[in-house]
């Protein structure tokens, strides 16, 4: 089955359907101009969900420090063995006996199904459905009813009236000049978070609460006038815009001068090189998913895992591919083009 085209002509719910109840197995990719959505799907039910702007490692782990099912020093020494190993952090936690594979499942889930009700909110984009084989995590593994979760993600997505006019999904917020007096340390914590950049959904991955509650947090911040509106919520190009320009500070100026030089550095061929740059790591993330797909399915048409890979990535670079004892490890080494760097891209 080959399906593709616009959100606007087919929408997120009869493409969820139609692959439930044909019972299909594949990747569903969703494109906007502010993130990339893939879920994967076993014979009509998610497995996986997960987007560009956040990735599910360090989510994982936030989620489970704030729960209290992790210590700060246990999630560091186990974070820093996903860096060395290329292991799932799950898988990590679980085999040092810190979380059950029962908690980690719930989380998932629960990750699993804020990003659906975040896709419920597009009023735009693209979609493309690849059927085929997905790889499927035995240790943890998940298979999410869609029909179920699809129900439970438009009744969400209904809570979220109840921010009309204050917050929306997509809103990025700013802190105002007011001083914060008699904050809780989670309120405290939670403002920190807010720096005119990260959207509702990226400050409740900081923040490790799900997208509503933390909307809910943010919303009596605002009526405590310590938080505002930064964009508008239709303006996601405006924050692209922004996070192309996250290295470049300058104290003291006003809102006002700073959107001014933010304007006119968005001109310039600097920042037209980063952008590119920017475009580029989009690129190569996608394509590490894609190739995954590709190395999954020769191992189960041959029965083994291909010896070698020589597709480049968008910096002219070879994929970084690796076979282990029981699967493997793929990755783009990033602009540098050296392997175990900072930007590192999988």
């Amino acid at each position: 089955m080959a399906l593709a085209g616009s959100l606007k002509e087919f929408g997120l719910a009869d493409i969820l359907q139609l692959i439930f109840y044909q019972k299909k197995s594949g990747a569903l990719t969703l494109k906007s101009r502010f993130d990339m959505v893939r879920v994967l799907f076993n014979e009509g039910n998610i497995v996986t969900a997960e987007s560009a702007k956040r990735r599910v490692e360090g989510r994982l782990g936030r989620v489970l420090l704030r729960k209290g099912v992790v210590t700060a020093e246990a999630l560091k020494a186990a974070m820093a063995e996903h860096k060395k190993t290329r292991k799932k952090l799950g898988h990590i936690l679980i085999e040092h006996n810190l979380v059950t594979r029962e908690e980690i499942q719930r989380v998932l889930t629960d990750q699993i199904t804020e990003l659906v009700v975040q896709l419920f909110g597009w009023k735009e984009g693209s979609y493309e459905f690849t059927p085929g084989a997905v790889p499927l995590d035995r240790a943890i593994p998940l298979s999410v009813d869609t029909q179920g979760l699809m129900m439970e993600s438009l009744r969400i997505f209904d809570e979220w009236s109840v921010f009309q006019g204050k917050i929306e999904q997509g809103s990025v917020l700013t802190r105002t000049q007011k001083k914060p007096q008699g904050l809780s340390k989670d309120q405290t914590e939670l403002l920190g978070y807010v720096d005119g950049k990260n959207d509702v959904h990226k400050v409740a991955a900081l923040y490790g609460m799900d997208a509503f509650q933390t909307a809910k947090a943010l919303v009596e911040l605002m009526d405590m006038g310590l938080v505002e509106n930064r964009l508008p919520v239709s303006g996601m190009e405006a924050e692209e815009v922004l996070e192309e320009l996250e290295p470049v500070h300058i104290p003291g100026l006003s809102i006002i001068v700073s959107l001014i030089v933010i304007a006119a550095l968005a001109l310039s061929v600097v920042v037209m090189s980063r952008a590119g740059m920017n475009v580029n790591s989009f690129k190569a993330a996608e394509a590490v998913d894609t190739l995954r797909y590709k190395v999954e399915a020769e191992k189960a048409d041959t029965g083994y895992y291909p010896r070698s890979l020589k597709d480049a990535d968008p910096w002219g670079h070879l994929y970084v591919y690796e076979t282990t004892g029981d699967g493997f490890v793929l990755y783009s080494a990033g602009p540098d083009g050296r392997a175990g760097t900072a930007d590192d891209i999988y």
